[in-house]
């Protein structure tokens, strides 16, 4: 008994203590909510931000159209493909979009000061999570790879639309031909690459893994076509 009650106690003290979404043991997915203290400067790392549903409705969110936001699915599905994942829940009342890129810019700022490459990170989010990642794209290093998934507004004014004028990177814009609520970025800058895609489910589209979105938008953060 007392040694069954040694090995449970070594193996309590032997949990990470990075914040971490997912237990991280050898070859598990990896998804952390803040960047790991000691960064793998040979890992790929990718920033998942969410849309405004999940901020306001939590991870059960639930919208009447679309369905179910498959929020942990998303983010397991990333860290399957082999990235080491950072996101969480946004918490607010509401969260200024140019604040919680501040956040994420000084998240990254922190991975290339531990010797990461930059074109070993990703920045992608949609919807309100599209608008913080071109917000942090304004304000991080050009070489860092974003994607901004139904992020540009097909009308009205765009939120952040002082610093979008400063967005600068490789930059990539997607979005579904049907969608009633966003559309192409064109208008607001000059994308590196933007995909329109033919499911005919709008802005519900990035509410689950799908591989129509999650495909090209894994091979960008990959940074396959960047220059040698």
């Amino acid at each position: 008994m007392r040694s069954g009650l040694a090995f449970l106690l070594l193996c309590l003290v032997s949990i990470p203590q990075a914040p971490a979404l997912l237990a991280n043991a050898p070859g598990a997915a990896q998804i952390y909510t803040d960047v790991p203290s000691s960064p793998d400067r040979a890992a790929r790392y990718i920033f998942y931000l969410h849309g405004a549903i999940v901020e306001r409705m939590g991870r059960q969110a639930v919208h009447p159209e679309y369905g179910a936001y498959e929020y942990d699915a998303i983010v397991k599905a990333l860290a399957e493909a082999g990235f080491v994942v950072i996101s969480e829940i946004r918490t607010g009342n509401p969260v200024r979009p140019a604040d919680y890129a501040a956040k994420v810019a000084g998240q990254v700022t922190k991975l290339l000061a531990a010797g990461l490459p930059p074109e070993h990170v990703a920045v992608i989010g949609h919807s309100k999570g599209g608008v913080i990642a071109l917000l942090a794209a304004a304000i991080n290093n050009p070489r860092i790879n974003y994607a901004v998934m139904a992020g540009c507004l097909r009308s009205g004014p765009q939120p952040g639309a002082e610093l979008l004028s400063k967005v600068r990177g490789r930059i990539l814009s997607i979005y579904d031909e049907s969608d009633r609520e966003a559309g192409s970025c064109k208008a607001i800058f000059t994308p590196a690459r933007e995909v329109v895609l033919k499911v005919g489910l709008g802005h519900g589209v990035f509410f689950k893994p799908r591989k129509e979105w999650l495909d090209p938008v894994l091979d960008w953060a990959r940074c396959i076509d960047c220059p040698k």
